[in-house]
């Protein structure tokens, strides 16, 4: 609920819950980027939570963390997601996510923050271009039927790559 924006040195709001059983319903609403000025990671994992992903979280400064994986999330990964100075971890894995990887994520200030990236079981498209220059700890992109082309060093020699379910190595 909106009440919650009087918690204004909030760093992590962490309500993530169990295999989709979670509570939240909705779409993610704009204000929770713009209430809590010192959030670093936000984690609204395993709801029942529609619409799309907020460009609105992409301007916050200081976040580091998103992860909003195991809901009913649609549309496309905003490109404002790819100017974050401090995104380390972005986690929509387990959505119903369309579109290619945003060519913003090339980002060269991305590129040096982004280690973990989980995109798994949606039905993205495209190729992996935009991550060429990002070197990751840990990658999921596996079951998204669209997906094709080379894939990037850093992101075959990541932990948990896995192609399965893609069109990975192969021609677009």
């Amino acid at each position: 609920p909106r009440e919650l924006c009087v918690l204004k040195d909030l760093r992590q709001l962490d309500v993530g819950g169990r295999s989709g059983a979670g509570r939240f319903v909705g779409p993610i609403e704009d204000w929770v980027a713009t209430c809590f000025p010192k959030m670093e990671e936000l984690d609204l994992s395993m709801h029942r939570l529609t619409g799309t992903i907020p460009a609105a979280l992409a301007r916050h400064p200081l976040l580091s963390e998103v992860k909003v994986e195991g809901n009913r999330l649609e549309g496309t990964i905003p490109p404002e997601f790819g100017s974050m100075p401090r995104l380390r971890r972005f986690q929509v894995e387990y959505n119903h996510l369309t579109g290619p990887i945003p060519s913003s994520f090339s980002n060269d200030t991305l590129s040096r923050q982004l280690t973990e990236l989980h995109l798994a079981a949606n039905n993205l498209t495209g190729d992996l271009r935009a991550l060429a220059g990002v070197r990751l700890f840990t990658v999921t992109v596996h079951d998204n039927p669209g997906l094709c082309g080379m894939v990037p060093a850093g992101v075959r020699y990541a932990a948990g790559f896995n192609a399965a379910g893609t069109r990975l190595g192969q021609p677009c």
